[in-house]
């Protein structure tokens, strides 16, 4: 469980953002009232006009920043635009959704993780709204401005040569190369950052300065920064990474691009395809939101089975992606080729889709989920008796909250989902991923028993602020009394201590700390098949398959399949420990024998299955 969450907790890097404006393959997208750079929907704009150059502050914690829209219109109405922001050297960033109705201005910012929301004042002639970003809401206020009116920031360069490919690592757990390239155009650097192990490619460097041997760089898209020193040969910089509040050691190195090892994932999905891809846009009404994604169809008219996938934890994309991995696309791919219709769609707020991440509980996901098996209901090409959700990790614990709620549901997979509370889940958790990795039993108990004070302060009914400041002296007092040698085994140096306090109090921890999945499993009436790796160290596979069969069982369900898999970890890949710092270094994305173990099984369950031909 919590696949994302554990590596963010140690520092991921690109965490939602990254996941948020990596393209989609094979994708268009359009909206009936979005717009998106490069990918227009035709979308008329009111008598009023709104293309121009729109200038706000953002103030917090005594830092003034100003934002820049530039909005464009063409000739049939269609939004286009980008946002700077001047005072971090950040220009030409991407807006994703515009939409405008001659009161209501909304525009998304995919690639920062931001949203803008503002309704227009006729009597201040401006926009009067909020700037959503990361969970945080801050009031802006946008007015006109004619684009000579703001001022660009100088920016200096170092006394050494930069130009080049630079390569170094972050440890967070598990080594994670960071490439930045640096060019010189008319006398001014430009750059852009690489993290092949995640995915992600030319990531715009906001700015870079510098000023004899010490160089800044400014990664707006990721709200991070690198500060370095070059060293007397310009070979190394030598610096730290900043980002989310926390410092990590990152040392750059001059290197030939062509001598960067590549990653490799052989069983990414390569064109052509055997079967159709569309692109897709469902509502949920119940959060008044619309969700994005894809929908692959086998050959032929159909009708077909089908699934929707529903992630794990965390921001996801429609495919799933993780450390340079795409589970749900390799899964797609696979079930499509089989005759098996599939629906793939980004988490609400990521890529495409409409609403807010942020403070959202499973809960809210499941509704999600819900909205999207109502939609393939209404496709013609789907047999509406055989839809059914395949989920991993939390979205194992979402397919039976929907299933126990709705008919339409026809089966449910659930790979590596939960049966017991979400405390026990991270207790079994969080031992047997510090077993994995050589943490002494002496510490592991010492970690177990402040995990539990913890949990029982984060279930209290404290209020919130009297809450925080517990927990507060409980992590300083804890970390105080830990050695230097423990604090590197617990990873727990360089660690804000704020930043993760107010992971641990979200609404969608403290929902998944106290939920027990064993109630509404008992009310699933649907055939499910449950899988689980004996390597699992996240969603420990032995207790939680046995939790879950004995709870369908006891609500009379008879179609009960779980299985454990010998020798896969938590995303299903062949492992060797089990640790999530392998994830990355594997280069399957998921092993043959648990495609070919959810395809048969919901094949079984789906007869007839049509093809093309019959």
């Amino acid at each position: 469980m919590g696949e994302k969450k554990q590596l963010a907790s140690a520092f991921l890097l690109l965490a939602a953002m990254a996941v948020a404006s990596a393209p989609v393959a094979g994708e268009e997208v359009e909206s009936r009232a979005s717009t998106s750079t490069g990918r227009t929907a035709p979308m008329k704009t009111a008598q009023f006009e709104i293309q121009g150059a729109w200038e706000g502050r953002l103030e917090f914690s005594g830092v003034s920043l100003r934002l820049v829209f530039d909005l464009a219109v063409d000739g049939e109405g269609r939004i286009t635009g980008t946002m700077g922001s001047p005072d971090q050297g950040a220009v030409g960033i991407p807006l994703g959704s515009i939409s405008f109705d001659g009161r209501l201005l909304r525009m998304a910012v995919p690639t920062v993780n931001g949203k803008y929301t503002g309704n227009w004042n006729a009597e201040t002639q401006s926009f009067e709204g909020d700037w959503l970003q990361n969970g945080k809401t801050i009031p802006v206020n946008l007015t006109r401005r004619a684009k000579e009116e703001i001022p660009k920031l100088p920016l200096s360069k170092p006394d050494k040569e930069i130009t080049g490919t630079w390569l170094g690592s972050l440890d967070v757990g598990v080594s994670i190369r960071i490439i930045i390239h640096v060019t010189e155009k008319q006398g001014a650097l430009q750059a852009t950052m690489d993290s092949p192990d995640q995915g992600a490619e030319g990531i715009p460097v906001s700015s870079i300065s510098g000023s004899g041997d010490q160089l800044e760089l400014q990664v707006a898209a990721v709200a991070g920064s690198f500060y370095g020193m070059i060293s007397s040969d310009g070979q190394t910089i030598d610096g730290t990474w900043v980002q989310g509040g926390n410092s990590l050691p990152l040392k750059l190195s001059r290197t030939d691009p062509a001598k960067i090892e590549k990653v490799n994932r052989p069983q990414e999905p390569k064109p052509p395809f055997p079967y159709r891809e569309e692109k897709a846009r469902f509502a949920n009404p119940r959060a008044s939101i619309e969700l994005a994604g894809t929908l692959t169809l086998p050959p032929g008219e159909g009708p077909f089975p089908a699934v929707a996938l529903v992630s794990g934890s965390g921001p996801q994309d429609r495919n799933e992606s993780l450390l340079g991995h795409q589970p749900f696309w390799v899964l797609a791919d696979d079930l499509s080729r089989k005759g098996i219709a599939v629906l793939r769609y980004d988490d609400r707020g990521i890529g495409e889709s409409g609403g807010t991440f942020q403070g959202s509980t499973t809960e809210d996901f499941a509704s999600d989920a819900a909205a999207a098996i109502a939609y393939l209901k209404k496709q013609p090409r789907i047999d509406p008796g055989h839809i059914g959700l395949v989920g991993h990790s939390e979205g194992g614990l979402i397919a039976p909250m929907v299933a126990a709620q709705s008919a339409d549901v026809a089966f449910i997979v659930m790979l590596a989902g939960p049966g017991v509370p979400g405390n026990r889940i991270l207790v079994a958790q969080q031992e047997k991923i510090l077993r994995a990795n050589g943490v002494p039993e002496e510490l592991i108990a010492k970690s177990r028993k402040v995990q539990a004070e913890t949990f029982e302060l984060l279930e209290s009914d404290l209020p919130e602020d009297e809450l925080l400041e517990k927990l507060a002296k409980k992590m300083k007092d804890w970390i105080a009394n830990l050695t230097d040698n423990e604090k590197v085994l617990l990873e727990l140096q360089g660690k804000n201590i704020e930043a993760e306090l107010k992971q641990i109090m979200t609404p969608w921890f403290r929902f998944f700390l106290s939920y027990d999945p064993r109630p509404t499993l008992e009310k699933v009436r649907c055939p499910v098949l449950a899988l689980g790796g004996s390597l699992d160290l996240q969603v420990p596979a032995v207790e939680n398959l046995q939790q879950i069969e004995a709870a369908l069982k006891k609500g009379g369900n008879d179609d009960v399949t779980t299985l454990l898999l010998p020798g896969l970890n938590h995303l299903f890949q062949t492992a060797k420990t089990g640790s999530p710092t392998e994830y990355a270094k594997i280069e399957e994305t998921m092993a043959p024998l648990v495609l070919e173990k959810i395809s048969s099984w919901i094949e079984e369950h789906s007869r007839p299955v049509y093809t093309e031909g019959e």
